[in-house]
C-alpha cells in the first residue's frame, strides 16, 4: 500500500512558565493520517514530529524547531525568534537538515523584507509566526485555552486574537 508522506502542517502556539521565566511558544505540528496511528480516534489529531520516527516524512525536519518569546508581566514579548530548540542530542544529518531548514526561512526573510510593498515588524510575535507560517507551508494553528484541555483550532485570520487571548492580562496597580 503507498502511503502520502505529505503531511498538512500546522503550529501549536502555547504559553510556557519555566523558572520564572514565561515564554510564548508555536511548535510545528501535523493532523495524523492513518498511515500514522493504529487508533482510528486519533486520525486527524495533531502529533508533533519525529525525525528519528518519521524522517520520510517531510515534517520530520520541524523536530525542534519553534518561534518563540519572551512574556513580560504586562503581557508584552520580546526577544521574538525562530530557532531550534534541542531536547536531546542530534546527528549530522539532523544537524544539516536543521541548517538548511534554517536558510530558507532567513533567505525568504531577508528578501521580504527588503520589498517595499511588505514591511515586517519581525519582533512582533504574531507577525513572524505569520511569515514562518507562509514560509513552511503551515496552513493551520492548534492551541488549548488554560480554560480547556481542548485542543481548538483556526487559521491565519484567527491567530491574532487567539494570541492576544493566550498571553497574560496586565495587572494594573494604583
Amino acid at each position: 500500500m503507498a502511503t502520502n508522506r505529505k503531511r498538512e502542517l500546522g503550529f501549536f502556539v502555547e504559553l510556557h512558565r519555566r523558572h520564572g521565566i514565561t515564554e510564548i511558544t508555536a511548535e510545528p505540528v501535523y493532523k495524523a493520517t492513518a498511515a500514522d496511528t493504529s487508533d482510528p480516534d486519533e486520525i486527524g489529531a495533531v502529533f508533533n514530529p519525529r525525525f528519528d520516527l518519521h524522517r520520510r516524512y517531510d515534517v520530520a525536519v520541524y523536530e525542534g524547531f519553534r518561534v518563540a518569546g519572551y512574556v513580560g508581566d504586562r503581557g508584552d514579548v520580546f526577544g521574538v525568534r525562530h530557532e531550534y530548540h534541542a531536547r536531546i542530542g542530534f546527528e549530522l544529518d539532523r544537524s544539516e537538515a536543521m541548517t538548511r531548514t534554517l536558510r530558507r526561512i532567513d533567505k525568504v526573510l531577508r528578501a521580504t523584507s527588503g520589498r517595499a510593498d511588505r514591511i515586517l515588524d519581525l519582533s512582533d510575535f504574531t507577525t513572524r509566526l505569520l511569515t514562518v507560517a507562509e514560509i513552511i507551508d503551515a496552513r493551520f494553528f492548534a492551541y488549548r485555552f488554560f480554560d480547556s484541555n481542548a485542543t481548538d483550532y483556526t487559521d491565519a485570520e484567527g491567530i491574532p486574537s487567539v494570541i492576544a487571548r493566550i498571553l497574560p492580562v496586565p495587572v494594573l496597580t494604583a
